[in-house]
């Protein structure tokens, strides 16, 4: 097609000096593009989407379901059963790390994790309120203060699509 690979490759990939212009002026996309994540993750452990760096307020797991606690800015393990942990930014961790230390955070995108149950595709996955930082494919069910929180959707029976809900039902 007269392209080189290098010139089609540019298009996907940004070396330094293109990374450095995009972060001096800002990234708009045109019309009819948009950020793809990747189709289908390789294995465990991969994840496509948008992270930040955070602080990590106990010794952290790959697959961790996090939330950002507001007294210390720290990451701790969300529960549904513990309203305070499960109703504000929540994130899943990407890379084991301890106590105190930063660690990359998903917050929208693609993950599939040995942590995580099977799950069923299409259908809302939640917080879980047995064990504090797990996934669960079943909404909880409790008396007071437990939190219902959808976080995403199986993808397949191994990826989830995290999309954290912003609301929740408080059951009382």
């Amino acid at each position: 097609d007269g392209v080189d690979i290098a010139a089609r490759d540019h298009a996907k990939y940004l070396d330094t000096e293109a990374v450095s212009a995009v972060e001096a002026a800002g990234l708009t996309f045109a019309e009819n593009k948009g950020i793809i994540l990747d189709a289908l993750l390789s294995g465990d452990e991969k994840y496509s989407g948008i992270t930040e760096i955070g602080t990590m307020g106990y010794g952290a797991t790959v697959g961790d379901l996090i939330y950002l606690a507001v007294a210390d800015t720290k990451w701790e393990l969300a529960k549904a059963d513990v309203a305070a942990t499960s109703k504000g930014k929540i994130g899943l961790v990407l890379a084991t790390t301890s106590e105190n230390s930063t660690c990359q955070v998903l917050l929208y995108g693609k993950m599939r994790s040995a942590a995580f149950p099977t799950l069923t595709v299409g259908a809302p996955v939640h917080i879980s309120a047995a064990t504090a930082g797990d996934i669960a494919v079943a909404a909880p069910t409790g008396t007071t203060n437990f939190v219902v929180r959808s976080i995403g959707y199986g993808n397949t029976a191994e990826d989830l699509y995290f999309y954290p809900d912003n609301s929740y039902v408080e059951l009382a």
